[in-house]
């Protein structure tokens, strides 16, 4: 029996393997070899859902196994037009790791089980909102996705059935935001919120504390900008947001998030040389997909920037021959405008 323990490492085909134990021997399982005698379809579901602007919808990513077991699987979901909001695994059988879009447009799951599994199995469940355009929203899996045997240890998917979410058209007596999530710590984040009967009077509040509106600008009577700061004491979770003109007020509930903010606490290597180019890794918590670097002062550059889960963010750190010794702050910036500084934890020898 192998002793089966779940790691993110990056092949060239899948994202997610086996960190297999047989004796004293650590095997890497690479996909890409035989064919299996089982197969796997990778589905979503619902297949189909019919939603209004700014809803939001569940879909699950779940897999059936046919004439064979799978101990792993990667179900990275992509989406359309449409704000992630959250990811879990309850009720699945594997040991799931989500890494969520936060705004990328891309969710990463991964999971494994100690034992082969089979028949019909969820994977992950996630919650998304759709955007504010009618039409439909495309759903699936990425090119990546796959499901490990266990018995031969290679990518048994023989289909990816993905779904389609219709929205509606905008009702002008219901806001509609985009985006409509922004994390903690943002700051000068513009939302567009549409409606109607708006003017330059308009006003627009947001349900509880820590969000301060900033500006408004007013494009046309359907069409409003609000410019807003998310305070690093918002509370997470969904708000409602009105807007009132005059007499008359419009407003949506729940219909935006406040997302938490990343943490980060610390850098490897945390001392570079002038002159010298690494690999360079933060790690911390509430990174997502496409989190952006920066290094404080001059010379210093981040480059090639990853996020291979939610605690930890790659990069390549380039550092000039002219740079100043001395200490660095680094700035991890999530798609959302949440910001983590992780302060004086760079130092340039």
């Amino acid at each position: 029996m192998m002793n089966l323990e779940g790691t993110w490492i990056m092949t060239r085909t899948i994202r997610v393997a086996l960190l297999a134990t047989v004796a004293v021997a650590t095997l890497c399982m690479n996909v890409a070899t035989a064919a299996a005698s089982g197969s796997a379809q990778m589905y979503l579901t619902p297949s189909a859902t019919a939603v209004a602007p700014g809803q939001t919808f569940t879909i699950q990513q779940r897999v059936t196994v046919t004439g064979d077991t799978v101990n792993a699987v990667e179900a990275d979901l992509t989406y359309t037009r449409s704000a992630f909001l959250t990811a879990t695994g309850q009720g699945s059988p594997f040991s799931t790791f989500l890494n969520s879009g936060g705004g990328g447009l891309t969710q990463y799951v991964a999971g494994i089980a100690g034992a082969g599994l089979g028949g019909d199995l969820l994977i992950a469940t996630t919650t998304l909102r759709a955007g504010c355009t009618a039409g439909s929203l495309s759903l699936g899996y990425g090119p990546n996705a796959a499901a490990i045997s266990g018995t031969t240890h290679t990518d048994i998917v023989t289909g990816k059935i993905g779904a389609t979410v219709t929205v509606g058209q905008l009702n002008p007596s219901v806001l509609c935001l985009s985006p409509s999530e922004r994390g903690q710590k943002s700051t000068n984040q513009k939302i567009t919120l549409f409606g109607s009967g708006f003017t330059t009077t308009s006003t627009v509040h947001f349900a509880g504390s820590g969000i301060t509106v900033k500006s408004v600008s007013v494009p046309s009577s359907t069409k409003l900008v609000a410019a807003i700061v998310v305070a690093a004491s918002a509370i997470t979770g969904s708000r409602d947001v009105a807007v009132t003109t005059g007499s008359n007020t419009i407003s949506c509930s729940a219909c935006f998030t406040v997302m938490p903010a990343p943490t980060a606490t610390s850098v490897s290597p945390s001392t570079v040389g002038r002159g010298t180019t690494t690999s360079a890794q933060v790690s911390g918590s509430n990174f997502t997909y496409r989190a952006k670097v920066a290094v404080s002062g001059t010379g210093v550059t981040a480059t090639a920037v990853t996020v291979p889960s939610a605690s930890h963010v790659n990069f390549t750190l380039t550092v000039a021959t002219s740079a100043a010794t001395g200490t660095r702050n680094i700035t991890i910036t999530n798609p959302d405008g949440g910001r983590a500084v992780c302060k004086a934890c760079l130092t340039i020898g």
